[in-house]
């Protein structure tokens, strides 16, 4: 495993299940408590340390019972060998206004940083929501500042991840 994972679990009961929770070497990772779209929770593996280590998960019933089982699992964050970065969407923003950014390419690990640079007046700044389980698209929200005078401004989009390629 390596990245961003989605662990998944079967829970079933007689009384019916109103949650699962899962951990990760004893420690909660997530709380899922809908089960209609199935019982999952986001682990971040480059927060955990390479080698092996127990996922847990445990279904609470109606009644408050409980029960559970556990896998154990490899944890093999390969560095990030580079990042290219192919287009935006959308590829232009109003003087303050906030908008949305798809960023395609590849490369991208959760973590990375947004930036724009080599323009003129002031930077647009962005935080990133969230990163495609492939690594071809980085989610983020942007905001132009307003400042100086009115004009086209053109900004290259630098994505810096936290390995600092």
């Amino acid at each position: 495993m390596s990245g961003t994972v989605t662990v998944t679990a079967d829970a079933n009961d007689d009384n019916g299940v109103t949650q699962v929770e899962f951990f990760v070497d004893g420690l909660s990772i997530g709380v899922d408590s809908y089960g209609l779209d199935g019982w999952s929770a986001d682990w971040n593996t480059t927060t955990y340390s390479e080698g092996t280590h127990t996922v847990s998960a445990t279904a609470t019933d109606t009644i408050g019972q409980t029960g559970g089982d556990s896998v154990s699992v490899t944890v093999d964050n390969e560095p990030a060998t580079g990042i290219e970065v192919t287009g935006i969407y959308p590829d232009n923003m109003q003087v303050g206004t906030t908008v949305d950014l798809t960023i395609f390419g590849s490369g991208f690990v959760d973590g990375s940083s947004v930036t724009f640079e080599n323009g003129s007046g002031p930077a647009p700044t962005a935080i990133v929501t969230s990163v495609k389980s492939d690594c071809t698209e980085i989610y983020a929200t942007a905001t132009a500042k307003s400042g100086g005078p009115p004009r086209n401004r053109v900004w290259d989009v630098c994505v810096t991840n936290p390995d600092g390629s």
